[in-house]
């Protein structure tokens, strides 16, 4: 029988996604703040600030197949930001659906 094990921290997971790794969750919460990725066997957490994210969330994460050193995530309000350094820094490129 499948089970479900708890992996991360006790919040509102908004968003999700494998990293193409596929040993590790990329992930965000309803705070806004961070992004997160965990091994899969909950051992390591990494934790990238975002920018801040007023009255905003993360809705959507993405990874790039060809370089995976760059992330993409959307917001709930359809801002979009790229990091080309796992997260460590982040460029908006579009606000409210309209790009930059």
């Amino acid at each position: 029988m499948a089970r479900f094990k708890r992996i991360g921290p006790a919040a509102t997971v908004t968003a999700v996604t494998f990293d193409l790794d596929g040993k590790h969750l990329y992930f965000a919460s309803d705070t806004g703040d961070s992004l997160q990725r965990i091994a899969l066997d909950g051992a390591q957490t990494t934790k990238s600030s975002l920018l801040p994210l007023q009255r905003d969330f993360v809705t959507y994460i993405a990874q790039n197949p060809a370089a995976t050193n760059e992330l993409a995530i959307a917001t709930r309000q359809r801002h979009v930001f790229l990091s080309s350094e796992v997260g460590r820094s982040w460029k908006q490129i579009a606000r409210e659906g309209a790009g930059l």
